[in-house]
């Protein structure tokens, strides 16, 4: 499949919705970090990712979203992706035709050493990063934590501007730790876990500070704290089977001064980690002791009744349970569970341990209590999915029907099928009507599961009804309408394309009203669009920019 080709082999419903995100400007951001990769960011119910690699011919080799959809199928967010990847490489010179480049490793292999040598002190000689990058390969032992932070701190200050560091800058400013937690990962393999440790925690030191004056909202700063945490964990880890009790020590000892430390104030889940990552090693009477005690000072100092109890206190719990489950028996770890099973962290553990028993009536018992005070949707819908786990192991029909129409009536719309499937065909359509009209008595026309249960059914009428409330969805839900409803389907996507042809200023703006014209030409035929665009061209003649897009439609 050609990048300009998409139409023909992504489905009609998903084009039109990956349309709509084209004509809202909703694709964000386009970056190709590698030849002919690109990565877009696409802003939907949340914000998603979209990779998509070409080759030379601008064929679409592969495409991911991490959005939650189907593997192997086109999303919208990935249809939308690939439009305006396409009207990027149609409007810049930046996606041109580029020679193959020779393979990085091949190239290396074919060379002798004293040729490495020569490509190498040319290449520091010429760039001071490369420079740094080799001298810090050589850093004895003694002095590796010393020679990491300097490294990391040159590439942060020399980025700031004014006391701040801005958005295009901060990956730059962070290249050196890139550089340090390669070194830490090194040392990792190697099994050199004191090194690590200290360099994950420099890495970590100086990037929690730099968020004091750098802008952050690109994600970077927050994914290298992440890796940092995740390599140290891994160290740790490593350290528990190989340290001498003296090398554990050092380890614990460092561990413990940088969770105390005022930096991350009110950021529990980076000192949280910090703290976990001490479990490993606090197998001695002495080092739990002190973790203990530490934990159980940071839990003193959470103020009563306030919002830092209701999020940190679960996460020092958790602490305290991890502590249990590494060292103690299993009934200390049960006692402990119980004795916490306010916080749903607490009752979803007791809950996976009564499953795996088969202790049905235990789970319940707990998910009955859990339910009458829980204000939150989605505990209330996990407690719910607990008990429909139970029906389903014990064949308890009637209450699975029961919990799978609630899920429906909040708007889930993954249950729908499973629900149809436990009626058989006679008694189906009366029970269809009832949920129908229960959708009505309750206003849940905008529900994602009454859509659903819509497009299933092909319930033309009532998705009449919906886009006319809300006209925009006619690129959605044409297909389903156009049978039925043709008329109505052509005033709706002409009062569409007229608004958004009143609030266009702009050429980009204007092909993206001619983009709607496309989809509406497809939904209603070529002769309804070329009235519409003549009404166009005759209310915009003063818009020569307009008339000039709406004259290259169908050229």
């Amino acid at each position: 499949m050609n990048l300009f080709d998409i139409e023909d082999f992504i489905d009609d419903d998903t084009f039109s919705r990956g349309m709509m995100y084209i004509v809202e400007e909703q694709v964000r951001k386009i970056q190709e970090p590698y030849q002919h990769h690109f990565v877009i960011e696409v802003e939907g119910a949340e914000d998603y990712t979209v990779d998509i690699v070409l080759d030379a011919e601008k064929n679409i080799v592969k495409t991911f979203c991490d959005c939650p959809s189907v593997p192997g199928t086109y999303c919208e967010h990935t249809a939308a992706a690939l439009m305006a990847l396409g009207e990027h490489k149609e409007e810049s010179t930046l996606g041109g035709n580029f020679e193959e480049e020779p393979d990085l490793d091949t190239v290396l292999a074919s060379l002798s050493k004293e040729d490495m040598m020569k490509l190498l002190r040319a290449a520091a000689e010429e760039y001071p990063e490369v420079k740094k990058r080799v001298l810090s390969a050589h850093t004895t032992s003694l002095d590796a934590a010393a020679a990491a932070r300097k490294l990391v701190r040159e590439y942060i200050e020399k980025n700031v501007k004014d006391h701040f560091i801005s958005f295009r800058d901060v990956p730059d400013a962070l290249e050196g730790a890139h550089m340090v937690l390669e070194q830490a990962e090194e040392k990792t393999v190697g099994g050199e876990t004191e090194q690590a440790v200290q360099l994950c925690l420099v890495v970590l030191a100086e990037v929690v500070d730099m968020l004091k004056y750098a802008d952050d909202s690109g994600g970077e700063p927050g994914v290298l704290i992440h890796q940092s945490l995740v390599l140290l964990h891994q160290a740790a880890a490593t350290g528990a089977r190989q340290l001498q009790e003296s090398a554990k020590e050092c380890v614990f000892d460092s561990l413990l001064a940088e969770a105390d430390q005022r930096r991350y104030g009110d950021m529990i889940e980076w000192r949280t980690s910090l703290l976990r990552a001490c479990i490993y090693i606090a197998d001695s009477t002495e080092r739990r002791s002190r973790l203990e005690g530490k934990i159980e000072q940071m839990q003193k100092e959470i103020p009563a009744d306030s919002w830092q109890a209701m999020v940190h206190t679960p996460l020092i719990k958790m602490i305290q349970l991890e502590i249990r489950e590494t060292y103690d028996s299993e009934e200390a770890v049960s006692t402990y569970l119980y004795e916490n099973l306010s916080y749903p962290e607490f009752r979803r553990k007791a809950l996976d341990m009564f499953m795996i028993q088969g202790a049905f009536d235990r789970v319940l018992e707990l998910c009955d209590k859990a339910l009458e005070g829980e204000e939150f949707p989605h505990l209330r819908r996990q407690w719910k999915e607990y008990k429909l786990d139970v029906y389903e192991q014990t064949g308890d029909i009637q209450n699975q029907k029961a919990i799978l129409l609630e899920f429906l009536y909040d708007g889930d719309d993954r249950y729908y099928e499973r629900l149809k499937r436990l009626y058989g065909p006679e008694e189906w359509g009366d029970v269809f009507q009832e949920i129908l009209d229960g959708f009505d008595r309750n206003n849940a026309h905008d529900l994602a599961s009454y859509l659903m249960v819509l497009k299933e059914e092909r319930l033309s009428g009532r998705i009449l009804d919906y886009c006319r409330n809300e006209p925009r969805r006619i690129m959605d839900w044409y297909p389903y309408l156009t049978e039925d409803y043709p008329e109505e389907v052509n005033d709706l996507f002409v009062l569409v394309i007229k608004n958004t042809a009143e609030q266009s200023r702009d050429r980009k703006k204007y092909r993206k009203v001619c983009q709607l014209i496309q989809q509406y030409q497809k939904a209603c035929g070529s002769n309804n669009a070329r009235n519409l665009i003549d009404v166009l061209k005759e209310m915009y003649q003063k818009r020569s920019a307009f008339v000039d897009e709406l004259e290259k439609i169908n050229k």
